[in-house]
């Protein structure tokens, strides 16, 4: 009688709860269609002729909410998570019994559909729209993610032996005798750098005395080396207490007496970074923050550090400058907030001028930008307005700024024109224009570009490009000649090296009392090598460090720079290319081909050591250098941008072309890779012409901009509308729907086999778009046995891959066994 009484309760309850459910539901839909100016929210409906059910009959709900916060969540006991019925519960896994391991079939929603905006043609399907999930922790959805990884370890267990050989060969260019060097800039009597190891899976931040009289001062062992941070001792420490297995460290900075460091680390992959201040004596160490972007700079004194702060814990937008200070007398620690930027569109980054007296709060939006300075001495804030006639430019000017002995000078550009000004009066925007005419131009192709400006006490020295290439120019100040509307000065000295195709970048942080400058020099041949270049005399250089390779041998290896014209007839496509001289001459070569094209980024041809295995297996190495990237000026990224995207994807395909009809290669022998945004250019190729490709990496890719910038929540969605499109705009709408990647998977033709990784805290780049395109490419596929899709999702990273240098070598070795395999290239040649 009870069990009679207690189902008869049970089924009352249960009964009353499932109305509740759905009336609230839909009452929040009916107010969320009728609330007028929704522009920001994405709706997500249901067709009205159809209920979808899992396999047991349960009907699933969706919530409604910006960008749909709508994962469908199912009763864990009646969700198949057995893994039977495979074909529409919620995962495959992948274990069948046969040879052939059979990939995921996640259930699909085809009645789905996302609206935009307040037009009801602006709409698309989105049947994979349940796996968002930003907890993480949805039961559902982390097993299709194993099931995903189990799938690509079954299809990748043949190349187990392939990838231990491909490891080796890159932790053998690094070793005890032959560290890997990088992050090298001097302060005051030290040099400081980063060093790894192939021993130790983390890096070890080091100073020494700096002597200019002594070449290789990094690698002597005469000279003395202090650790000043040890990441593998913090890794150690930080799993102890936390049991993480991730660990990243942005930045480490010496305090202004040198006593202290302090570093930022993200122990998540979700770039939400802790600042911890470090007593470089006793050791010591105290948190001063534990959610901030990782970018900061000391103060005037050892007790004092700016910082940025995000606008909240979703967006990850950096808006906040905040000041830490210590009181040594009362152990109180004080935070101060000095500016927040409520634009949406604005990311902001605070940086130190080169004579230490000002710090300076730059801010950008849809590629323009505005900075404030704040004295130190008097913490008094001024923003640094633009020269006069300049403040209504709006996007089109774009300036830097660095302050020195002659007081602040800029570097700007406006309708790809460059300028070079000195600020006559520093309480207004009285500035006045240098004459430097040997070397500005109109930003094009054939005329520098400048980028960045570095200032000593007695010199100017001025980054930037001309055709393509870095470039670094050196002004003798005491030449400057001050007249009431403008100056001139000397002509500039030019850098020069033997290698024309080569990439010059300045050590971030530079001694401004010295004459000397850091820099590192390398090419697609040539290993970095890290140079100290005296101003005065510029042919008087000291190596710093010289980056050895075990075993390799520059002579075996050639490389070259070409152009490609663009279908449009518009553009001339510049490619680098880098390749063993034996494999040259004779039939089509396996070829991996890379793009990014974004963002006005640069992909420069630099030396790589993950490059090197490829290249010792024949395959020749190309970087397309489309349009939308930085290498020709910013013009170069404004054809490439909004409603002239898809030039990004177009020059991708054609530069693809162009190899195999000069032959270079084949389709059957040609890979491409994309990370980030060059995943999205790399997609769209895939889309635009399958056929002219054998394989694809696509790491952390962008694949979903139509419904990622639909939310103004995520992070970088407002700030990139210039970039991208907003999708609530009808005409940015249509244009985006052309060339978004998952949207224009075609179901008519067969996709060569790709490889897709990614993390799951990634907040750049949200797992699920991956999940999605690779369930939709298996959908549309005519015959799933012609290729194959894998995906790949580390649950302990973000977008980045963390400092553990051995489990990223594992990562890498993985992913180029699957793509050697593809283009048949997995023997080596030398």
């Amino acid at each position: 009688m009870w069990g009679r009484i207690y189902r008869k309760r049970l089924f009352f309850a249960l009964s009353i709860l499932f109305f509740w459910f759905h009336t609230t539901r839909s009452l929040v839909v009916r107010f969320l269609s009728s609330s007028p100016g929704r522009r920001s929210t994405v709706q997500i409906r249901r067709q009205p002729h159809h209920r979808p059910t899992n396999d047991n009959g349960l009907h699933g709900g969706t919530s409604i909410g910006p960008r749909g916060a709508y994962s469908t969540r199912w009763d864990s006991r009646s969700s198949n998570l057995n893994g039977k019925n495979a074909e529409n519960g919620p995962a495959n896994r992948a274990s069948t019994g046969s040879d052939e391991p059979i990939p995921p079939k996640p259930r699909r929603e085809d009645d789905r559909m996302v609206f935009f905006g307040n037009h009801q043609n602006m709409s698309v399907g989105d049947p994979y729209g349940w796996m968002r999930d930003d907890s993480r922790v949805n039961s559902e959805v982390r097993l299709h993610i194993e099931a995903e990884n189990t799938y690509t370890k079954q299809v990748t267990r043949q190349l187990r032996d392939l990838e231990r050989t491909l490891e080796t060969e890159y932790q053998s260019a690094t070793s005890s005798s032959h560290p890997d060097i990088s992050k090298v800039f001097r302060s005051g009597d030290y040099i400081y750098y980063t060093k790894r190891i192939s021993t130790k899976p983390y890096a070890v931040h080091c100073k020494k005395h700096y002597h200019v009289d002594q070449d290789s001062v990094i690698t002597s062992k005469e000279v003395p080396e202090e650790i000043i941070l040890d990441e593998n001792e913090l890794a150690s420490n930080v799993a102890i207490q936390d049991d993480i297995d991730y660990l990243a460290v942005h930045t480490v900075l010496p305090s202004p007496s040198h006593r202290k460091i302090a570093y930022s680390m993200d122990t998540k992959g979700d770039e939400r970074y802790c600042i911890i201040v470090q007593d470089l004596e006793s050791g010591s160490a105290m948190t001063i923050v534990t959610n901030a972007s990782g970018n900061f700079v000391w103060g005037q004194t050892d007790q004092s550090i700016h910082y940025v702060c995000y606008d909240s814990d979703a967006r990850l937008r950096p808006c906040r400058w905040m000041e830490w200070s210590y009181c040594v007398a009362t152990s109180e620690q004080i935070v101060h907030c000095h500016r927040e930027e409520t634009d949406d569109r604005s990311w902001c980054h605070l940086g130190k001028s080169s004579d230490g007296k000002f710090i300076l709060w730059k801010c950008n939006a849809n590629n323009t930008r505005m900075i404030w300075s704040m004295e130190l001495l008097n913490d008094s804030i001024h923003r640094i307005h633009r020269p006069t006639g300049k403040e209504d430019a709006g996007d089109s000017y774009w300036y830097d700024v660095d302050h020195g002995t002659h007081g602040w000078w800029m570097i700007s550009c406006q309708n790809h024109h460059n300028a070079l000004h000195l600020l006559f009066d520093g309480s207004s925007s009285q500035w006045g224009e240098v004459l430097w005419l040997d070397i500005l131009g109109d930003g094009s192709s054939s005329t520098p570009m400048l980028e960045s400006l570095y200032l000593f006490t007695e010199h100017l020295v001025l980054f930037g490009r001309n055709e393509g290439l870095t470039k670094a120019w050196i002004l003798n100040l005491s030449n400057i000649k001050i007249g009431s509307n403008g100056a001139t000065i000397a002509a500039a000295e030019t850098l020069k090296f033997d290698e024309t195709a080569h990439y010059l970048s300045a050590a971030l942080h530079q001694d401004f009392f010295s004459c000397r400058l850091v820099l590192s020099y390398e090419s697609m041949l040539q290993p970095p090598n890290i140079l100290d270049i005296c101003l005065t005399n510029p042919s008087d250089r000291r190596i710093l460090y010289r980056k050895v390779v075990p075993g390799y041998d520059s002579n075996l290896y050639a490389c070259d720079r070409r152009l490609v014209m663009s279908r449009d007839g518009v553009a001339e496509i510049p490619i680098s290319m880098v390749y063993l001289k034996s494999c040259r001459e004779g039939p089509p070569s396996s070829l991996h081909l890379l793009g990014y094209g974004a963002y006005g980024h640069s992909l420069e041809p630099s030396f790589s050591l993950v490059r090197l295995p490829l290249l010792n297996r024949g395959i020749i190495c190309v970087i397309a250098h489309v349009r939308g990237g930085g290498e020709l000026g910013r013009k170069w990224h404004q054809e490439g941008i909004l409603h002239r995207k898809s030039n990004s994807i177009c020059d991708f395909v054609d530069v693809a072309s162009f190899l195999v009809d000069n032959g270079f290669t084949s389709p059957e022998k040609i890979g491409i890779e994309g990370r980030s945004a060059g995943g999205l250019l790399v997609s769209g190729a895939l889309n635009q012409n399958p056929g002219l490709f054998k394989t694809a990496l696509l790491v952390v890719p962008f694949l979903d901009p139509l419904l990622t910038m639909a939310d103004s929540s995520l992070p970088l969605t407002a700030l990139e509308y210039g970039e991208w499109g907003d999708p609530h705009c009808e005409e940015d709408f249509k244009v985006m729907k052309t060339w978004s990647p998952i949207q224009n998977i075609g179901n008519t033709t067969t996709y060569p086999s790709i490889f897709v990784v990614g993390g799951l805290q990634d907040s750049r780049v949200r797992y699920w778009e991956l999940l999605k395109y690779a369930a939709a490419l298996r959908h549309a596929a005519k015959d799933e046995s012609l290729s194959r899709h894998c995906v790949w999702i580390d649950t302990s990273a973000g977008h980045a891959s963390g400092g553990n240098q051995q489990t990223y070598w594992k990562r890498l070795s993985t992913m180029y066994a699957f793509f050697l395999s593809e283009v048949a290239a997995t023997e080596r040649i030398i």
